[in-house]
């Protein structure tokens, strides 16, 4: 009777070791999902960043673009009192004069157009990075928490069986 009672702790013994070594597997396994999960959580916070950081440089852009547009508007009201101004100096100078005012006007006039259309290119490009930047986060977003999804059904169906 005795030894069927240190054969059946030995079993007992022996079950409980398994179980343990099964629990330990688990939770293993779950601190594996924990760092999976804190990478992904990263990942998007860097994304989030970038994000932020582009939309900074879309509205300092957007600011430099407004303010060359004041810009433009006060050269062209200038422009247009140069206008005027000419057009009285006109009586009073020859031609050659007036072809040099001319040509005056049209180098401002060139330059105004050529830092006019370098802002916009630049608001294009960082309106695109940034568009650009939320598709990136929305798609890594969006994988993340299907794998955090799919990870924790695993998880649940495999709890499930024991």
């Amino acid at each position: 009777q005795w030894k069927d009672e240190c054969t059946n702790k030995a079993n007992l013994l022996e079950s409980t070791t398994i179980r343990l070594s099964k629990l330990q597997s688990e939770i293993d396994q779950l601190q594996s999902y924990e760092t999976q999960y804190r990478a992904s959580a990263s990942q998007i916070e860097q994304l989030e960043k970038e994000l932020m950081q582009a939309q900074v440089e879309a509205t300092n852009a957007e600011e430099q673009l407004q303010s060359l547009q004041k810009e433009l508007r006060d050269q062209t009201q200038n422009t247009s009192q140069m206008i005027v101004n000419a057009r009285e100096e006109e009586k009073f100078r020859s031609k050659d004069n007036l072809s040099i005012l001319s040509m005056e006007y049209e180098e401002l006039l060139e330059k105004k157009s050529k830092k006019v259309k370098d802002f916009r290119v630049l608001w294009r490009q960082s309106q695109s990075k940034r568009r650009k930047l939320e598709r990136e986060f929305e798609n890594v977003k969006k994988i993340a928490l299907e794998e955090l999804k799919n990870d924790m059904m695993k998880e649940m169906e495999m709890l499930k069986t024991e």
